[in-house]
């Protein structure tokens, strides 16, 4: 925050005070009163941002936007206008009008500027086209921003203390920023990080400054990061930052997950290019077995960290996941919370990456016997943050952001919620996958038995109706669907569709799979992904009806998670033909990000982006948890053929 103030004196002349008449003790008391009101009067001029030696995020590779924003008390009647400039590096800008209230008492706006650094920002107060007051921030950058989150490996726990070479290398601490030497302002610990060469290594290769907002905190489990009053079945080692109920569960205090939204917040809306998390250590193999998460709910809370973290945010910031899970070299890793790391990739929840439980004992202190990384490690550590970071921020650079979606940015999906006596819904879907072109694979995973060749259901009538070609694709052997071989077969695909029977055999077979992967691959290349009952379950992040006990339960751990091409969604099927119009309510009331998608028999949604469109004979019902129905309404609303939605906003459209 920089102030400066402008002090309206009161001359003294002005004044007929007579020692002679007026006592020494009363004099001194009006002319302290004359000094206070001298400074109670006093203009004063405030930026509250850009903060000195803050890094703003660049908007594209050559430029940024500075928000200057800030306050102004005067004594002035009317203020003419407030101004600012930027100055630095052969750069002397034009004076820019500033959005202001009348007397100036907030004001903001923005500056333009290249990418690069120390910029000074110069704001001023103009009375009668003549500046009666100013200030200014000497240093301000436009590069990348950072933020890293985890735990100790992700902190100041590591064995040598790092600093950044660059100059232009910084720390925000939630409050100032400054230089990036270890310890990390803003972490736990007070030892080093891999953050110093890490930012070097950006700042050299795109010769940019690089900003840090490290918010890391030792031995800490992915229970602890959660908001405010998150259940969970079992305890973290450490539970300061939890609390046991009188159900046995726990529940998180939210002191973390507060901590980091509190220091995205001041950041903005596309404040900064990436979240970088590692973390894991305290939530595989644990020294009591209790204490220990599984991998399946470890997915489950990161995804809903990174979820509820971006809505309190207020933007769908990317997060980088890490593979970390590593000890000790007799305890080098858990597959199980590896695997739930990778899931998140491929269910483009999160973005891939490096493997840090590859560096082992030559990388660890302890004489090699620890948990926390030495200084090569430290090192190692920065180039594999490095080697995943910057080739995806080549990307960006190159390609303009595109807008988030809930449905596939590129392809289409088509629901439908059972039934298959509407001929004109099959059709859609060929038409949509290329006509007479079309190569659709036939996914009949879901049904009991191995028995299936190219005339499944639905092969013969998608030939019959024109298809080129018509394949089924098989297996009940995660393994193979993971493998190279396996996904090969979609990349032929123009289609896929997922038939009915039960979608908990889809999630064991296919669930962060590479051929997961090359589903969304086909997504990308303006694909179409269909299916039926559970093959409509099966397209959404959440997945109900899951349980393998029976189709009656809405919601069953460990089979909650779906392919996650619809995001923040849960799909329901055969809605009013089998009365289960209510039976949503309860699972978007619980897990209140998610939409509610209700489908009935021989009715279909078609999604591209964030749009929805009904088609078929019945209707489709919306269940939003934060919409407040009329007294006398439903909780949920009805959809018919031919009416649209936006996925988004949550809005009908016209």
């Amino acid at each position: 925050m920089h102030i400066q103030k402008r002090l309206c004196y009161l001359k003294a002349s002005r004044f007929k005070l007579d020692p002679g008449i007026i006592p020494m003790r009363t004099l001194s008391a009006i002319l302290s009163v004359i000094f206070l009101c001298s400074n109670l009067l006093a203009d004063t001029l405030t930026i509250n941002t850009p903060l000195d030696y803050q890094i703003v995020q660049r908007t594209s590779k050559d430029k940024g936007k500075i928000v200057v924003a800030g306050k102004l008390e005067t004594t002035k009647a009317e203020v003419g206008a407030i101004e600012a400039r930027l100055i630095g590096k052969g750069i002397k800008g034009d004076w820019q009008k500033l959005l202001a209230t009348p007397k100036g008492e907030s004001f903001r706006g923005n500056l333009e500027a290249p990418t690069g650094a120390w910029y000074a920002v110069e704001v001023r107060a103009l009375e009668q086209n003549l500046p009666f007051i100013s200030a200014s921030v000497a240093h301000v950058g436009v590069g990348e921003v950072f933020v890293i989150a985890g735990q100790s490996n992700s902190a100041n726990h590591a064995e040598e203390k790092l600093s950044p070479k660059s100059d232009k290398v910084v720390a925000f601490d939630g409050k100032s920023w400054k230089g990036a030497n270890d310890p990390q302002p803003g972490a736990s610990g007070g030892g080093g990080s891999f953050i110093p060469p890490f930012a070097d290594a950006i700042a050299e290769q795109f010769n940019v400054p690089v900003g840090i907002v490290a918010t890391g905190v030792g031995a800490s489990s992915i229970r602890e990061w959660l908001p405010e009053k998150t259940t969970f079945p079992n305890p973290p080692t450490l539970l300061g930052n939890v609390t046991k109920l009188d159900s046995g569960e726990w529940e998180s205090k939210g002191i973390i997950f507060q901590r980091l939204v509190s220091k995205l917040q001041p950041l903005g809306n596309q404040g900064f290019r990436a979240v970088l998390w590692h973390q894991g250590e305290s939530d595989a193999n644990q020294a009591d077995p209790k204490r220990t998460l599984k991998g399946e709910l470890y997915q489950k809370y990161l995804e809903q960290l990174i979820r509820d973290s971006r809505r309190e945010v207020g933007w769908d910031f990317p997060w980088f996941v890490a593979q970390v899970s590593y000890h000790t070299p007799t305890d080098q890793g858990s597959e199980d919370i590896r695997n739930a790391q990778k899931a998140l990739w491929n269910n483009t929840i999160a973005l891939e990456g490096p493997d840090s439980d590859k560096l082992g004992s030559e990388y660890r202190d302890g004489n090699g016997k620890g948990v926390h990384f030495n200084g090569k490690g430290q090192r190692e550590h920065a180039i594999r943050w490095v080697e995943k970071v910057a080739p995806w921020l080549e990307k960006q650079l190159a390609t303009p952001p595109q807008p988030s979606t809930i449905g596939p940015a590129k392809g289409t999906l088509l629901i439908v919620g059972g039934g298959g006596k509407d001929p004109g819904i099959m059709k859609k879907f060929l038409e949509l996958s290329g006509g007479d072109k079309a190569v659709i694979a036939i996914v009949p995973t879901a049904l009991e038995g191995d028995n299936f060749d190219n005339d499944s259901r639905p092969a013969p009538a998608l030939r019959k109706a024109g298809a080129a070609k018509v394949f089924v694709l098989h297996t009940r052997d995660k393994k193979v669907a993971d493998s190279d071989e396996f996904a090969a077969a979609l990349k032929q695909a123009t289609g896929v569709w997922f038939d009915g029977g039960r979608q908990w055999r889809y999630a064991d077979s296919y669930l962060n799979t590479k051929t997961q992967k090359a589903l969304f691959d086909l997504l990308d290349r303006g694909g179409v992904i269909g299916g039926s009952s559970a093959g409509a379950s099966i397209q959404s992040s959440y997945m109900v009806r899951g349980a393998r006990e029976g189709n009656t339960i809405m919601m069953a751990p460990g089979y909650e998670t779906g392919l996650g091409f619809l995001k923040d969604c849960a799909v329901d099927q055969h809605l009013i033909k089998r009365k289960r119009e209510d039976d949503l309510i309860a699972v978007v009331q619980k897990h209140r990000h998610l939409l509610g998608i209700g489908i009935d028999e021989d009715t279909a949604v078609i999604i591209k982006g964030n749009n929805l469109e009904v088609m078929g004979s019945s209707k489709v019902a919306i269940y939003d948890p934060d919409r407040k129905p009329a007294e006398g309404e439903k909780f949920y609303f009805f959809l018919n053929a031919g009416e649209k939605f936006d996925l988004k906003t949550r809005e009908k459209l016209p």
